[in-house]
């Protein structure tokens, strides 16, 4: 998408978003560089693995589908759909009213009234954050805008799959994440 024709001056005050996200993902100054289009894919299942009602769940002792006692997600953050991979916005809304009925139902048989939360400690997310900030801060050799090439590449090439010896082949569930692997990475 070629922008350099707005000047240097307009493209400062109107457009400096889309300058910063070109100069980081795509590695170009739009005052002097088109911007790189590429087709890509609009939506890839995925997300927290819950069951129908909502309730989150992980691979414990053998058994993928034990519950996180008092964990739920719904809408695009779970890995639940009434539509499989036809995630339009009015299909996420379907999605989050159906769901979201699930959960309150769900949770108001599940959450006793008055019961009190386990106690953290004062250091509990210490740890969570020194990791963000340490990715956040991070001075590794490849450039985010070549991350995101090969993103494109691997969105182009297949919307499910990626080239190369981490090749990973994600079979289609359209109503239950039981049998998506991709839920469970």
């Amino acid at each position: 998408m070629h922008l350099e024709h707005l000047g240097q001056d307009v493209i400062g005050e109107r457009l400096p978003g889309i300058a910063e996200t070109a100069r980081i993902l795509a590695g170009v100054d739009i005052t002097k560089d088109p911007i790189p289009v590429l087709p890509t894919v609009h939506y890839n299942m995925g997300g927290i693995p819950t069951n129908y009602h909502g309730e989150v769940v992980q691979l414990r002792d053998g058994n993928p589908d034990a519950v996180v006692p008092g964990l739920y997600a719904i809408g695009e953050a779970a890995c639940v759909s009434v539509h499989g991979a036809n995630r339009l916005g009015s299909n996420s809304l379907l999605d989050l009213v159906v769901f979201g009925r699930a959960v309150a139902n769900r949770a108001a048989e599940t959450i006793k009234s008055g019961a009190s939360h386990v106690e953290l400690p004062a250091d509990a997310c210490d740890a969570a954050l020194a990791n963000l900030d340490k990715l956040r801060n991070a001075k590794g050799s490849r450039a985010t805008a070549d991350t995101g090439r090969r993103v494109s590449l691997m969105s182009a090439t297949s919307p499910i799959s990626a080239p190369g010896p981490t090749t990973v082949a994600v079979p289609f569930s359209p109503v239950t994440r039981s049998n998506d692997p991709s839920c469970t990475t």
